[in-house]
């Protein structure tokens, strides 16, 4: 009691009413976590990101490596530029991983499938569907090899390609064609001892849409009497009606409020911007963050939702002269190029120039950047183009 004697009445109780709040923050601090742990997250990051800002100042860090320098570089769209947070592995964000094995670069895309440790769905190009309505290989694939790819535990689907549009007019004339299309995929699932099949037809004029639609309610009567997934890939637009870019067409074909209830996962392209959007760019985050939105916002069950990003890049040259490259070609050049000034945009696009030509690209640094951004929406699954 002496003690307290010795401070006012008006001290204790100052000092009363800072101790109850230090109780209270004690006590509500794991009830806070366990509640809205997203709420908990986001204010733990803008402290972690204010972190790594400060040491980044002190100790002169802007760059992703000895070797090569960023600034902000805004080529279109926001001014703001991307502020990169710890770094973070998918495993942290609960992000499934799959990714696509070319027809043209198989062998070695194949065995960089059987290495990864973070790839758990693989889907091959193995089929083409040509205007007459018949399925042709791409390459030979046994079912040894998907096996392999089985037992270091990923998910196999098989991948159906159609960029033409002239299939469609003989399927319309020819229903029954349909019926024999489908069982054929069914057929090389179960030959192949695959978990699926993966379509990626992107050439369907809007008088067909119907007969897209009659394709994958028949298909997935086939595949789900046999336990068999099918996965449904889209090309990337931001409202019903859209008309910018190409494709137009596939795109309104493509409606997902009637497609979603018959298939398991639903693909959605995010690249090749200059291609959809008309503009030059590879896969801005801006872009990325509204065909997220409108699909996000058109699905009813999110788990079907996938997200795909390029690992690859573009050059735009003058007179409208586009080169596609992959990001080891990418580094090459880089490397031969001592000084030269890699950016990372205000769009989270790597990017440099060289020889009045614009390079972007998507590395590892760009997509966790992107993956932070899909945990906020919960999304599931990424898949990039290509393994």
């Amino acid at each position: 009691m002496k003690f307290f004697k010795r401070f006012k009445k008006s001290e204790l109780i100052n000092y009363s009413f800072i101790f109850l709040i230090i109780l209270v923050i004690i006590f509500f601090d794991p009830i806070i976590r366990t509640i809205n742990p997203e709420l908990y997250e986001k204010n733990a990051n803008k402290y972690v990101q204010r972190t790594i800002k400060t040491e980044n100042k002190e100790n002169g860090e802007q760059s992703i490596n000895s070797s090569t320098s960023v600034s902000t570089f805004s080529p279109h769209f926001s001014n703001e530029p991307i502020i990169s947070a710890y770094p973070t592995r998918v495993e942290e964000y609960n992000l499934k991983m799959g990714g696509w094995i070319p027809s043209f670069d198989f062998n070695n895309s194949y065995q960089k499938a059987l290495s990864s440790t973070e790839l758990n769905s693989v889907s091959v190009v193995y089929l083409s569907l040509n205007s007459s309505g018949n399925l042709t290989n791409r390459i030979t694939l046994t079912t040894e090899q998907i096996q392999k790819l089985k037992e270091s535990g990923k998910e196999i689907f098989l991948t159906s390609t159609l960029f033409s549009p002239d299939v469609w007019s003989t399927f319309a004339n020819s229903p029954n064609l349909i019926k024999i299309h489908n069982q054929n995929l069914l057929d090389e699932v179960i030959k192949l001892d695959a978990d699926g099949i993966d379509l990626d037809y992107e050439s369907i004029p809007l008088q067909y849409k119907n007969i897209y639609l009659e394709l994958i309610k028949d298909l997935s009567i086939k595949f789900k009497e046999k336990n068999k997934k099918i996965s449904i890939v889209f090309l990337p637009k931001s409202s019903d009606k859209e008309n910018i870019g190409c494709c137009n067409e596939t795109k309104q074909s493509q409606e997902i409020k009637s497609i979603e209830p018959y298939v398991d996962e639903i693909r959605i392209m995010l690249y090749d911007y200059h291609k959809y959007v008309g503009k030059e760019g590879l896969s801005p985050i801006s872009w990325i963050k509204s065909v997220t939105g409108y699909f996000s916002n058109q699905i009813q069950n999110k788990q079907k939702l996938v997200i795909c990003l390029p690992k690859y890049g573009y050059s735009f040259g003058p007179n409208n002269d586009i080169k596609a490259l992959t990001n080891d070609q990418i580094k090459q050049i880089i490397s031969q190029n001592p000084g030269l000034k890699v950016e990372i945009t205000s769009e989270n696009e790597s990017s440099f120039m060289l020889n009045q030509q614009r390079y972007y690209y998507i590395n590892d640094e760009n997509i966790e950047v992107i993956k932070r951004y899909l945990k906020e929406q919960n999304i599931q699954k990424i898949y990039v183009w290509r393994i």
